[in-house]
């Protein structure tokens, strides 16, 4: 017991030395007469140790403290088991941190574990694996000094090639010819030895060794590149872009610098939208605290918008403030390149760059001043060709907003019935199914992805992508979609969550992340009669089965309707969207949105990674309408949007509340219903009038077989009681029926 207690102390006792010790001590407390004296002495020291021990033990139990945590320095490696910083020298001087384990330091330390220097391999110990004691540490044995030197992952030493001589101070193999790199891959010589050999690097790469070249450290086995690959790099570690292009410069936590066509940013100055007019942002949906409300700017939205109706109705927008000036620096660095790439487009290589400025232009909320929108609408405007009839929808360009708002509202071109249960209506789907397209900062396409809870994304994750037709492992069909409660049909829902906008502000994820979203609606019946398509030619089946794996979609744009647009007039389009009724023909319609921005709030004067404003989706809103002429079948659903914004000081300090907001998951279904119930209150009127009449007639004959005299048949109370219960009997039927023919209409077309 003492023996383990002083271990745990951290006092190495050897286990025969505990157990000689209390041999001798428990020898001195014989009761023999012999030697009493010295026998006496020694049980009175054996005690006094035997206490001491004690004492240290019982200390040693009661000394738990908690452990103290820091960043290590740079000759220190994160022990992840103990969580404290160990010297790499205490175990063997030769050692130093390894940086290819800094990423399991999580943050603490440039590593997480030793290495031998270079120029030592490193030796592993025998160690016994029964064994539940730690093995001995590895020690670092010298290459250098027998004309060798170390291998890459030090785990041997190596001969040098004859084109690299080994280079003592250096400790390593330099390549005779510049820009080579080392390989550990040679032919293996005499004694068994592998040797190292030089290598050219990829073209526009050069390795820099012994010495490090401008912005490049030392390394003998790295291939250094310039960020842009069209760049040329120089033997002192320069890169310049090749004649005819202009370097941007890169912004730090966005990118790095990159060469654009000189013609290209002066095309774009020639048109009106040069770089230096497309960083500026304007923030028009502010929300301040009280104290600084009075003091600020406002939008000029209304406070009421007055309906074609003639009904007045509040402005979603009246009362926010607007910040206006704020350099936006991950736009002014994507721009040049969304810009010139798209405007000199050259295949689909050249497609993410469009996308990227449509990215832009959604940041700006379609703004009609804003550069990268001005430019999108020249280009969809002059380029020729349409996807799918879509105009605006070029080879060239995604479509980003519908030339005829009216028409994208009232088409009825989809295909599918829609029912409450598709078991029992054939050739009928009970589900609503969308799917986003997702995009990139920079354009790059990300896949599709069905939509579940993604705009409930306060505290939400966003489900993995799926693949479609060409997936290599992933299938995807109509079937696979996880369904949430919104999506069965004629379910409307509005989910309100509590959001901590601080959360989105750090979010973990660096700008460039940033997601845009397309959506589609899933036309099933459409789906199928191009899955049969592809098969037997047999057409559309008559059952609502799942698509069969790897099928192709027919996929429908779904329109956006971003609340916050504001016109070139200054007016506010789109802010009636949540009035039943409003007009829709000047609606401005897009295809594109985002749930939050950390982009464009990101400026010289904000904090390190923290946008000096916070753009996120207040409200979302999935609008589903029944068409006139078919009832099972709907009109292409609209997603409305609308964004507020808030200081990031403010949200950090949760001034006046303004660190924490509702979000808001709305969905809705609508239906013409003016011929319903123009019929409905017919056949009411109908019913009540017979109700009416056979309550007279019942009302004669009573009064035929009941009355005797004229006075007994005159007005009184149980001649007017008799009268109401004919006329409530007449009532309920009437009634009755009635509602059985309004409930058969939803029966038989639902």
């Amino acid at each position: 017991v003492v023996q383990w207690r002083l271990r745990w102390c951290a006092v190495p006792v050897p286990r025969h030395f505990v157990f000689a010790w209390l041999a001798w001590g428990a020898s001195g407390m014989s009761s023999s007469r012999g030697g009493q004296r010295v026998r006496t002495w020694r049980s009175l020291a054996f005690s006094a140790v035997a206490l001491a021990v004690w004492h240290i033990v019982m200390q040693g139990a009661s000394a738990q403290s908690s452990v103290e945590v820091r960043t290590c320095t740079q000759t220190e490696a994160f022990d992840t088991a103990w969580l404290a910083c160990q010297l790499c020298e205490d175990s063997d001087p030769n050692k130093e941190p390894d940086p290819a384990t800094g990423a399991a330091s999580g943050g603490l330390a440039a590593a997480s574990s030793c290495r031998c220097k270079v120029g030592y391999q490193e030796l592993s110990p025998a160690c016994t694996s029964t064994d539940p004691d730690v093995c001995a540490a590895t020690t670092c044995s010298d290459c250098v000094g027998s004309g060798l030197a170390a291998s890459l992952d030090r785990s041997a030493c190596m001969s040098c090639p004859a084109d690299g001589p080994l280079d003592v101070s250096a400790r390593e193999c330099v390549c005779a010819t510049a820009g080579m790199v080392l390989r550990d891959d040679g032919p293996v010589g005499s004694g068994g030895v592998r040797a190292k050999r030089c290598a050219t690097c990829p073209a526009g790469q050069r390795a820099f060794f012994p010495a490090g070249a401008g912005a490049f450290a030392a390394s003998a086995y790295d291939c250094r590149a310039c960020p842009d690959p069209t760049m040329e790099l120089s033997a002192s570690g320069e890169c310049s872009c090749p004649s005819g292009s202009t370097r941007v410069a890169g912004v730090e936590g966005v990118g790095a610098d990159y060469c654009v066509p000189t013609d290209g940013l002066a095309a774009l100055t020639t048109l009106g939208v040069a770089p230096s007019d497309a960083s500026s942002v304007v923030f028009r949906a502010v929300e301040l605290p009280a104290a600084a409300s009075a003091a600020a700017a406002t939008n000029d939205a209304p406070a009421s918008i007055t309906l074609s109706t003639g009904v007045v109705v509040s402005n979603p927008l009246a009362g926010l403030a607007a910040v206006s000036g704020v350099t936006s620096l991950p736009v002014r660095y994507h721009y040049p390149r969304a810009a010139t790439g798209c405007l000199s487009w050259r295949g689909q290589a050249s497609s993410p760059r469009c996308h990227a400025l449509a990215n832009l232009c959604v940041l700006a909320l379609l703004d009609p001043a804003a550069a990268p929108c001005i430019l999108f609408r020249l280009m969809a405007a002059s380029r020729e060709g349409a996807r799918a009839g879509w105009q605006g929808w070029t080879r060239s360009l995604p479509l980003l907003q519908y030339a005829d708002p009216a028409a994208a509202l009232g088409s009825t071109a989809l295909a599918q019935e829609m029912s409450f249960d598709d078991t029992v209506r054939a050739a009928s789907e009970d589900t609503i199914r969308v799917v986003l397209a997702r995009f990139a900062l920079n354009g790059t396409f990300l896949g599709l992805v069905p939509m579940k809870r993604q705009l409930a994304y306060c505290g939400s994750a966003a489900p993995a992508a799926v693949a479609l037709s060409g997936s290599t492992s992933s299938r995807t069909g109509v079937s696979d979609f996880d369904d949430p409660e919104w999506t069965r049909f004629g379910y409307g829902i509005t989910m309100a969550v509590g959001c901590n906008l601080a959360g989105l502000l750090r979010d973990g994820s660096d700008v460039n992340s940033t997601v845009f979203y397309e959506p589609y609606f899933v036309d099933v019946a459409s789906s199928l009669a191009l899955s049969k398509a592809t098969t037997d030619g047999s057409g559309l089946s008559g059952t609502s089965a799942p698509l069969s794996a790897d099928p192709p979609l027919a996929l429908y744009p779904m329109p956006v309707r971003i609340v916050n647009y504001r016109a070139a007039d200054g007016g506010t389009p789109n802010a009636d969207a949540y009035s039943p009724g409003a007009e829709t023909g000047d609606d401005v319609l897009s295809r594109r949105f985002f749930l939050y921005d950390r982009v464009s709030g990101l400026s010289t004067a904000s904090a390190a990674g923290t946008p000096q404003i916070l753009r996120y989706a207040r409200r979302l809103v999935l609008s589903m309408r029944a068409q006139d002429t078919s009832r099972a079948k709907l009109l292409v659903p609209v997603l409305t949007v609308e964004y507020r914004e808030r200081r990031a000081d403010d949200v950090v300090a949760d001034t006046d509340g303004l660190g924490r907001d509702e979000v808001e998951f709305r969905v809705l279904y609508e239906a013409e219903q003016s011929q319903y119930w123009t019929a409905a209150v017919v056949m009411f009127a109908i019913g009540q009038t017979l109700a009416v009449g056979f309550a007279v007639l019942r009302m004669f004959n009573w009064n035929r077989r009941s009355v005797r005299t004229t006075e007994e048949g005159g007005l009184s109370l149980i001649v007017l009681g008799r009268f109401l219960v004919y006329l409530a009997h007449g009532y309920a039927h009437a009634a009755f029926w009635v509602a059985v023919v309004l409930c058969a209409y939803w029966f038989a077309f639902f």
